[in-house]
């Protein structure tokens, strides 16, 4: 299988930049991490529009160069930017728009809904050249992480018979059978094709976790993380971010929904020093009355309940014919570790340059790296609800600890608190930790919690995903 092609994108007025750009990327090159594809590829003669309709077919990251240069082509925008955004909503290609100058990018709906680099869409010419080389490093890291989440794990082959038209895209395809996925099989049955590690549903990305055993819990954090014990889980698919105040949004105009901070009056906020109640604090005012969500449109969604997460899921539900659920505890932990009882999302060491965390207020979603399954804002941003009741003993939460292996415990039948993971932009590292275990009563909400559903394997989307006379399945198929 040969390297992932990266596609770049740019205004030729915008070269210098560009050059830098391509310049760090080939150091990925160099380590066959990726197929770099600029137009400089086209030789002499070559059909310059089949070659980049190619390009663009192939590609598994597009980075746009964005200037004002860029958004006024006629030919960037007539031919290259409508075909990655198809391919973005029908093959999960990631799109990464690089601000390469000082222009109204925010003010062009596809281009707004993404999140732009440097950070907070600071435009990369304003830096000093270390400043810039600094930025296409981190970008550069940025993209090595989103490579890295869409390849292919390591799975029994199967023969399967392709559509030749498509076979190109045979590296973005999670090749597993029903069984792998924890589903009885009964003789001969067609296999599962999972578009690369996520799909698309309702115009929102999730991240195929595989089934696996991990150690949950600590040894060395708070008495009700211990002992460290052996659990499995079974197959399923988790949001690849939080869910934003754009997609919450919609949920509330839809089933014309007000959430218990709204009906209540109030939420809670760190305010003078202290968490407490704020009148007027709800998801549509964060921090309370006299706050938006209006600059904070891709941020994640808080001052939600538990009660508001789960009509969120059930909505979900109800308009796709699938399944949503929050995650349970175990389901969440072992996302977060990758599936390697890691400390942090990012790894055994702490690092608070890698997640918002210790900090002021919530950050848009992605805004810092993905972890080892390509999930985003594991650790730090917003902590976030999980399905189960809350115990103070792992026994008592359904959890054997005599050497015997957990399989996908759910928590214990009743409780008065609902366990919240991840930690948030507020919180030091020790409540960072994935093995961390808050909890707190159902109906309350905050300016650090948020949700992230999960997606059950059930007959419904197995339906929609089993192989048939069509190769694969398409963002179109799943709706």
């Amino acid at each position: 299988m040969g390297s992932p092609t990266v596609f770049v994108s740019y205004s030729h007025r915008d070269k210098d930049l560009t050059a830098r750009l391509v310049t760090h990327l080939r150091v990925l090159q160099k380590q066959e991490q990726l197929d770099l594809w600029v137009d400089t590829r086209i030789g002499a003669g070559g059909d310059w529009y089949k070659e980049i309709e190619t390009a663009i077919e192939r590609a598994s990251v597009a980075v746009l160069v964005i200037s004002a240069e860029f958004l006024t082509s006629d030919f960037i925008n007539r031919e290259e930017v409508p075909r990655l955004l198809r391919r973005a909503a029908e093959f999960g290609l990631t799109i990464v728009p690089v601000i390469a100058k000082p222009c109204t990018w925010n003010e062009v709906g596809w281009l707004a809904r993404l999140q732009a680099r440097p950070r907070d869409g600071r435009p990369l010419s304003v830096g000093s050249d270390s400043q810039i080389d600094t930025d296409l490093t981190q970008i550069t890291e940025e993209i090595a992480g989103i490579l890295r989440s869409k390849g292919e794990p390591t799975v029994e082959r199967q023969t399967l018979v392709l559509d030749k038209r498509r076979s190109a895209d045979v590296e973005n395809l999670i090749r597993l059978s029903p069984q792998e996925l924890g589903q009885p099989g009964h003789g001969q049955q067609p296999h599962v094709l999972i578009p690369g590690r996520s799909i698309l549903i309702a115009n929102r990305h999730y991240t195929f976790v595989r089934r696996g055993t991990f150690l949950m819990g600590s040894d060395d954090g708070y008495e009700h993380e211990r002992p460290r014990h052996k659990v499995a889980v079974s197959s399923y698919f988790l949001a690849t971010t939080p869910v934003t105040n754009l997609e919450f949004s919609e949920f509330a105009k839809d089933a014309a929904y007000f959430t218990t901070a709204e009906k209540n009056g109030a939420g809670l906020h760190w305010s003078d020093g202290e968490w407490r109640f704020v009148d007027g604090a709800d998801w549509l005012h964060p921090l309370g009355p006299q706050s938006s969500i209006k600059d904070r449109i891709n941020h994640p969604v808080v001052q939600v309940s538990w009660y508001d997460a789960r009509s969120y899921c059930d909505w979900l539900s109800a308009r796709t014919g699938l399944s949503f659920d929050l995650p349970s505890e175990a389901q969440w932990e072992y996302a977060a570790g990758g599936g390697r009882s890691t400390r942090w999302s990012f790894g055994e060491i702490y690092d608070r340059s890698l997640a918002n965390v210790e900090g002021e207020d919530t950050s848009a979603v992605g805004t810092y790296g993905p972890n080892g399954l390509g999930l985003f804002d594991m650790t730090g941003n917003v902590y976030e609800w999980c399905s189960d009741w809350f115990a103070l003993s792992w026994p008592d939460a359904g959890h054997e600890l005599a050497g015997e292996v957990t399989a996908d415990p759910a928590g214990p039948i009743i409780g008065d608190s609902r366990v919240l993971k991840g930690g948030s932009w507020f919180d030091v590292e020790t409540n960072c930790r994935i093995a961390n275990r808050f909890s707190t009563g159902p109906s309350l909400a905050s300016s650090n919690w948020g949700l992230r559903p999960c997606l059950r394997l059930t007959d419904a989307l197995f339906a929609r995903l089993l192989s048939n006379a069509r190769w694969g399945v398409s963002a179109r198929d799943m709706l």
